[in-house]
């Protein structure tokens, strides 16, 4: 069944004419180029302990969304200096729907940060 199914996408992906490839090629430049200069910030690259890190839970304390708990989903726009200036998140919570949302990076912390803010 994987081999009929094989078949079938590379059958598909004959009919790409050269015209949709250039474009497929094209955007896939442009999301390359506006990552080029992005900072995926962790452990060796954060700044500070109070810094919220790509793929983990940090806390908003400040905006609209103080006070809750959210994962760092990814960067959704970058500073000069290639770290995040607002971060799209989704948020833990009783109702499990899963609401995502762009916050300040500025207004979050490490779920784990203990200091002040």
């Amino acid at each position: 069944m994987a081999k009929a199914k094989q078949r079938k996408n590379d059958e598909e992906a004959k009919d790409v004419t050269e015209e949709q490839a250039a474009e497929i090629e094209e955007k896939r430049l442009e999301r390359e180029a506006a990552l080029a200069g992005a900072m995926l910030v962790d452990h060796q690259t954060r700044r500070s302990d109070r810094d919220g890190l790509t793929g983990q839970w940090v806390r908003v304390v400040g905006g609209d969304h103080a006070g809750q708990v959210a994962t760092f989903v990814r960067p959704e726009s970058l500073a000069e200096d290639g770290y995040p200036e607002t971060i799209l998140v989704r948020f833990r919570d009783a109702s499990y729907d899963h609401q995502d949302a762009v916050v300040d990076y500025d207004d979050v912390t490490d779920a784990a940060y203990k200091g002040t803010v």
